[in-house]
């Protein structure tokens, strides 16, 4: 199940992305970008809120970390009618 049907236009685009990025918890300080279809990176996972999730992540060490602290960074998107809200992100894991 895809986020939402609503075709993003020039009207609505900022309501939309900052609403999305309060369910998802994500600052929307941290979109992206929008594209109309995602690169084959991406694999789907169902949010939590039961709507479709695309993931492209990896884990990377933190750089000059002494303790070997670990990182999952990535990215986050979100279909809407017309394409896909992309949202990075960035868990210390």
């Amino acid at each position: 199940m895809k986020y939402s049907n609503t075709i993003l236009t020039d009207d609505n685009f900022d309501e939309e992305i900052e609403k999305l990025s309060e369910i998802i918890g994500i600052h929307f300080n941290n979109y992206d970008g929008f594209t109309e279809k995602l690169s084959d990176s991406f694999s789907c996972q169902t949010h939590e809120k039961g709507f479709e999730e695309w993931i492209m992540s990896g884990v990377y060490p933190s750089a000059g970390s002494a303790c070997g602290d670990a990182y999952q960074k990535g990215y986050l998107a979100y279909e809407f009618g017309n394409g896909f809200a992309i949202f990075k992100f960035e868990i210390l894991l």
